[in-house]
């Protein structure tokens, strides 16, 4: 009895090692899966080895018994063999090809330097106080060298203006380069024209001697996104109103009438009124165009500006300091824009007084500066003939407004009047050089072909116009210009 309870525990035991066994074959741990590569590493070695298959072998010693036969435990099936994971080969890491540099260009890239490299420009160096600039400023000359109508080339008088008034923006204004650079960014220097250029004019001045004006300009709600065309008309306006500090083309009380034409000399040509405090009269517009049209025709010469700017104000600056009088005083013309008094724009008819100012101060867009004899007499002189055309009215050299003041009938009597007056401020003297012109070009119109007139106008015109850097006209320019007809009649020559 106790040998069948020992073969017993016996077979109990031999079976709990058989499933122990096979317990073992079947948990010998998961297969390690390769790990994912790590972005940027060079080395991702798996850290153990592959997983082997694990079989174990179990003795069941024999016993000699007379007890029934025990049923074998079941044949243990060995696990399949676990193909060994593949060695593990490093992924390639994440770093990207490098990207090929291309091979550098025939022209090296200049090292930075604090000082730009100054590229010629035609014109530059005629600025004033341009080496001053350069020197003290280079960043800010380089960024006004770099302006489109200036690299180009500085071109004409508005161009040369345009440009200085930018240098005297820094040189005498000293703005920084911010506020220089909202102006050169400023939608009306996508195009340059005349308007453009008095615009930088009066910006200059306040700069340079009201920076409190200037700061209020820069400032003001319809400058301060940026500088449009109407705009620029606006501050050229200023220009003749600045010694008064009258801000009020600014201020939303300012009236502006534009108007296009197509002349037969000088083509295509805007017309601008600017009146504050009211629209200006229709009638001065059409009597501007009027005029323009009439000189293009008389004078058979191109306007030197393709912009014609109009303002009527009381308040204009004259060119002696003081304030406009009517009775010596109706007009004057600042080298771009013109104004008349407020009592001249006017929708009456028929008032030739207000197209004779307009006349006078268009004629010296052609003659601005030099002897007042050339120059207010040219301007005169014109708006006589001109009053002539379009009254279909003729001239005669009898009347008072034609003929010279009594004993300065010749050049060499009006040099005589000049040493005696000794003022060049005195009216009366500043009248009799003013009718000794008029009487010189009126004679010159009447009594020369016309093709040798006009001809004479485009001689003085090139050489010594109002634009013209040559200097102003001098009494032997008219003469070369005109001919042995002009010689006499500056000696006095009266016949025809």
């Amino acid at each position: 009895m106790l040998i069948k309870t020992r073969a017993l525990v016996l077979l109990a035991l031999s079976s709990v090692l058989t499933v122990t066994a096979i317990a073992g074959c079947t948990s010998a741990g998961p297969a390690r899966e390769a790990p994912s590569p790590t972005s940027g590493s060079l080395h991702n070695t798996p850290s153990s080895a592959p997983a082997r298959d694990l079989v174990a072998t179990v003795r069941t010693p024999s016993i000699s018994t007379t007890a029934p036969t025990l049923t074998p435990a079941p044949t243990h099936t060995p696990t399949p063999t676990l193909a060994p994971s593949p060695t593990l080969t490093p992924a390639p890491t994440l770093t990207p090809t490098p990207t090929l540099t291309p091979a550098p260009t025939d022209t090296p890239v200049p090292t930075p330097t604090s000082t730009p490299v100054a590229i010629y420009v035609e014109g530059w160096d005629d600025l004033d106080n341009v080496a001053w600039f350069e020197f003290h400023h280079p960043l800010m000359a380089s960024d006004v060298r770099a302006t489109w109508w200036i690299a180009d080339g500085i071109d004409g008088k508005f161009e040369r203006e345009g440009a200085q008034s930018l240098l005297n923006l820094v040189v005498w204004g000293e703005v920084d380069r911010t506020t220089l650079g909202h102006i050169l960014t400023s939608p009306f220097l996508e195009s340059f024209e005349p308007p453009d250029s008095w615009a930088l004019r009066e910006l200059a001045y306040f700069a340079s001697n009201e920076d409190h004006y200037f700061e209020g300009l820069i400032e003001h709600p319809v400058i301060r996104d940026g500088i449009t065309d109407s705009t620029a008309k606006l501050i050229g306006a200023l220009y003749p109103l600045d010694y008064n500090r009258d801000l009020r083309p600014l201020a939303g009380q300012t009236f502006m009438a534009e108007h296009i034409i197509d002349l037969p000399v000088s083509g295509e040509t805007f017309l601008t009124v600017i009146r504050i405090g009211q629209p200006p009269a229709d009638a001065t517009m059409n009597r501007l165009e009027e005029v323009v049209r009439g000189l293009d025709s008389l004078l058979q010469l191109p306007l030197p500006t393709n912009n014609i700017l109009l303002l009527v104000s009381d308040n204009a600056y004259n060119a002696w300091g003081d304030p406009q009088d009517s009775e010596h005083y109706g007009g004057l013309n600042y080298g771009g824009q013109m104004v008349i008094l407020e009592v001249l724009d006017t929708e009456a008819t028929g008032i030739w007084g207000s197209s004779a100012y307009i006349a006078h101060e268009a004629a010296h867009y052609f003659f601005y500066n030099g002897p007042p004899w050339i120059v207010e007499g040219f301007a005169e002189g014109a708006q006589e003939i001109l009053k002539s055309i379009l009254t279909n009215k003729p001239l005669d050299l009898s009347d008072p407004e034609l003929a010279a003041c009594p004993g300065v009938a010749t050049y060499e009597q009006l040099q005589a009047a000049l040493d005696d007056f000794g003022s060049d401020q005195d009216y009366t003297l500043d009248h009799c050089r003013a009718q000794f012109g008029i009487h010189v070009f009126v004679r010159l119109y009447l009594e020369l072909d016309p093709d040798v007139f006009h001809n004479g106008l485009k001689a003085l015109y090139s050489k010594t116009g109002a634009f013209s850097y040559e200097g102003p006209p001098t009494v032997t320019d008219v003469i070369e210009a005109f001919g042995p007809k002009a010689e006499a009649i500056l000696e006095g020559n009266t016949s025809t």
